[in-house]
């Protein structure tokens, strides 16, 4: 068991964190490498060994973010402190740039639109007629600045683009709602340090425009349904 374990591992190291996280590329290798710890991890059930999950919940409750010597003697010692984070919790990452590579689809439908989106987390990417886009057209120095009708929004998209694929305009959503196992209340503290946890800690920009995109939901919250069923979200009245 702890050797598929170690070699799930290696493989998050290797294909994943490379180029990504140096961090979690340090701990994911040490943790490949050392029984101790994969004995602990080994304990968990199924899928809660996931290295994304294991080291989001011993960051959640105070790893030191830096080498795996640290971190190595840190989760050992507070082991009985992560376990239940880990149980407790999922990873449900939420990232509302997806909306600047499904702007150019959005915008070749008639409006005004009614979003549904089926793993909704908190609902970040209903929401992509509130964000402002900055293209960046592939292979040129041309740029394309779009914003909603009300102004610059708080929180820009970056994206490289081909040329075929550029937007002209922002779709126009009349309704909004998402379907999750756990949908995340971005105005509940503790629900948004967690999702704010599950990015990886290199990643600072994200962080930031997670807590600007959440302000931004937070003050008009879209519809959310707790269901594994898609099919049971409710239709716009």
């Amino acid at each position: 068991m702890t050797q598929v374990l170690a070699d799930g591992y290696r493989r998050f190291a290797e294909l994943e964190a490379t180029g990504v996280s140096e961090i979690y590329f340090d701990w994911a290798s040490g943790i490949a490498d050392d029984p101790t710890v994969l004995e602990l991890i080994a304990a968990l059930p199924g899928i809660k060994g996931q290295p994304n999950l294991v080291f989001a919940a011993a960051r959640f409750v105070g790893a030191p973010v830096g080498s795996y010597a640290e971190f190595r003697d840190w989760i050992v010692e507070h082991w009985e402190s992560v376990v239940p984070v880990i149980l407790a919790r999922s990873t449900q990452t939420n990232e509302a740039a997806r909306c600047a590579v499904l702007l150019p689809v959005l915008e070749r439908l008639d409006g005004p639109l009614s979003l549904i989106e089926a793993g909704a987390a908190g609902g970040l990417v209903l929401y992509p007629d509130r964000y402002s886009y900055r293209y960046v057209v592939d292979g040129t120095t041309e740029r394309l600045t779009l914003d909603p009708s009300t102004g610059p929004s708080p929180v820009e998209l970056p994206c490289t683009i081909d040329a075929t694929s550029v937007p002209t305009r922002l779709p126009e959503v009349a309704w909004r709602a998402g379907v999750d196992l756990n949908p995340i209340d971005v105005a509940d503290p503790d629900q948004l340090a967690w999702l704010e946890t599950l990015v990886w800690p290199e990643h600072r920009e994200r962080r930031e425009r997670l807590h600007r995109a959440a302000a931004l939901v937070a003050a008009d919250p879209p519809h959310l349904i707790a269901s594994s069923d898609c099919g049971r979200a409710a239709s716009p009245r």
